[in-house]
């Protein structure tokens, strides 16, 4: 809560991670319904990388639909469709919450493209966001990829990672 209330908070990224049972989704509606019934609501959106994943959550768009990024694969150079003078990019800017479930399965491109976006949205400064999923799951899909090239799709292998405060249930 203190690092959406007070934008000098220092962590402002956070991933909780949590075998399937342990109450991740319950953790972040109970943290969403919270923020959004204050006397003063804030904004928030809620990504997910899968529709069905999205649409358990209050609100939920998938990750490529909320960012407009590119399907298929991804490169250092791609970029997000999101223009800054559209209404996605004010909801953007307006979020003083992203909620973004099943992180495990996005490749860490993704993390980078949207990034970029964020940076471009709101300038210098981040976004409070929330990354919630189970890396004993699926990891991101690599067309004909072996172990090694999963693993190193991994949101894990992106420089991001290492700023992310991480918990676990």
């Amino acid at each position: 809560m203190a690092a959406v209330d007070d934008p000098r908070e220092v962590s402002r990224t956070f991933f909780v991670d949590g075998p399937v049972g342990t109450g991740k989704t319950t953790l972040y509606g109970c943290l969403i319904w919270s923020l959004r019934h204050r006397p003063q609501p804030l904004e928030m959106m809620c990504v997910a990388y899968t529709g069905i994943a999205a649409s358990l959550m209050d609100g939920g768009m998938t990750v490529h639909s909320t960012f407009g990024l590119p399907f298929g694969t991804l490169t250092e150079d791609s970029t997000s469709t999101v223009t800054m003078q559209s209404e996605r990019a004010r909801k953007i800017r307006n979020a003083a919450l992203i909620v973004w479930d099943e992180a495990p399965m996005s490749p860490g491109l993704q993390l980078t493209v949207v990034d970029r976006l964020l940076m471009g949205c709101h300038g210098v400064g981040g976004k409070t966001m929330l990354f919630a999923g189970d890396f004993r799951q699926i990891l991101p899909v690599v067309r004909r990829g072996t172990r090694v090239d999963i693993v190193m799709s991994s949101i894990k292998e992106n420089g991001l990672w290492s700023v992310m405060e991480r918990f676990n249930l």
